[in-house]
């Protein structure tokens, strides 16, 4: 069994990205690299897209978005279905991971949209869950534009319920990754899991 330290050099070695030994990195994004890479080997070995949809590790993390915009003039909607990983949830405003759930899938105003029948730019975009991930990730967001550090706590439960198209899921906390510093260019990650 390879020791810690020579075994992220292995895998750093795998992905790809311009991750480097010794610098700091972002938890995240290794993490993606790392799915996205056994994403891509896994369809190697099956002669098989890169891209498909349909790998193990996309059958556990993916879900689908519906995407709703509405046209308040005529109320005309486009609807259409997204891909998603997971959510990135804004600590600004918000006491608890539920809350910030609720804001995520709230209705939101439409910039720089104008409507297919009527031309007007009035428009709200609504998200919701169409497929439900078997796990979902969540990212809370708490390095402002500027690399300001939100220090702010926020509540996270055991169990997260989460409306879908279909009715409700329920996540369990299974493990977290902590940032700990002021910026977002350097300190440590920890997981807890």
């Amino acid at each position: 069994q390879l020791p810690f330290e020579p075994l992220i050099s292995l895998i750093l070695n795998l992905i790809d990205g311009d991750f480097v030994i010794g610098r700091h990195e972002d938890a995240n994004e290794f993490l993606l690299k790392l799915l996205e890479t056994l994403n891509r080997r896994y369809n190697a070995q099956d002669n098989q897209s890169a891209y498909m949809d349909d790998t193990p590790l996309k059958q556990i993390f993916g879900g689908l978005f519906l995407s709703v915009i509405c046209c308040k003039v005529c109320w005309s909607q486009s609807e259409r279905s997204e891909y998603f990983e997971d959510l990135h949830i804004q600590v600004k405003g918000i006491d608890t991971l539920e809350e910030g759930v609720e804001q995520y899938f709230s209705e939101t105003k439409v910039e720089e949209y104008t409507c297919e029948q009527c031309g007007a730019i009035d428009a709200t975009q609504r998200i919701s869950i169409e497929r439900s991930p078997r796990t979902l990730r969540i990212l809370l967001k708490r390095f402002s534009d500027t690399g300001k550090k939100l220090k702010k706590s926020v509540r996270i439960p055991i169990s997260l319920n989460v409306k879908t198209n279909s009715g409700e899921m329920v996540y369990r906390l299974v493990s977290f990754v902590e940032h700990i510093g002021d910026s977002p260019y350097r300190g440590h990650y920890t997981a807890v899991g």
